[in-house]
């Protein structure tokens, strides 16, 4: 039995129905593992901005931010504020993957190695994260809360748009990151109408561009924050 990830389907696209036979034989769906990061690139970019946003809302309504810094260094708040972004979004990512695990092996499909869904989950938390600090870094300094949620916007078009893209154009779109870090491949033979899905060494040097640049604007957005006369 091939595993999930290796499989090769043919047909034009392969039918709903001819997947759901391949599963039943114990072999995964790799058309869905290869779309979960465009479908990440739609709505995680978008679900990032609204959780930096609601973080900093209140805040920015109520004009707080003075006597929370009577109590607190801004270094700290800030801080604070990032930390409450990274666990609301490390527990949306943890259910996300361990629901698709889960709704794969509830349809009969090869379980996912642990080493693969490791790989997905510190890939697309890396990317919210960045999403989520370049929109935190927004809302600390601009009271409209507007111009954050159109940033989130903007970057699920661009990110599912780019996906499409040579790498060298889709490199400079953060939210396209969900898909060039992912591990699953795909290549079609239009002669034979015939899709291979295989797995692809994991990029690391496209996780170290994210990681790198989601360091960079924390660091950044903290020494400013840190200046900012309120």
């Amino acid at each position: 039995m091939s595993p999930w990830w290796t499989r090769t389907c043919s047909g034009s696209w392969c039918s709903r129905a001819r997947r759901r036979r391949r599963g039943v034989n114990g072999i995964g769906v790799d058309s869905d593992s290869y779309s979960l990061p465009t479908v990440n690139a739609v709505f995680l970019p978008l679900l990032s901005a609204v959780v930096a946003s609601t973080v900093c809302d209140v805040e920015n309504r109520a004009n707080m931010w003075k006597q929370l810094l009577t109590m607190e260094r801004a270094e700290d708040l800030f801080c604070a504020k990032w930390l409450t972004c990274a666990l609301v979004l490390a527990a949306v990512v943890t259910a996300e993957v361990a629901g698709a695990s889960a709704i794969g092996g509830a349809l009969g499909f090869q379980a996912v190695p642990a080493s693969e869904s490791l790989v997905l989950w510190v890939s697309t938390l890396t990317v919210c994260l960045f999403v989520a600090t370049v929109v935190e870094c927004l809302c600390l300094f601009i009271a409209n809360q507007f111009v954050p949620l159109v940033v989130g916007v903007a970057l699920s078009f661009l990110g599912l748009f780019s996906m499409y893209l040579p790498a060298y154009v889709s490199v400079f779109v953060p939210s396209s990151y969900f898909g060039l870090l992912s591990t699953v491949g795909m290549s079609y033979d239009y002669a034979t109408e015939v899709i291979t899905w295989s797995t692809v060494a994991w990029p690391v040097g496209y996780f170290a561009v994210i990681a790198l640049l989601t360091v960079a604007a924390f660091a950044l957005s903290l020494r400013a924050f840190a200046r900012k006369e309120l």
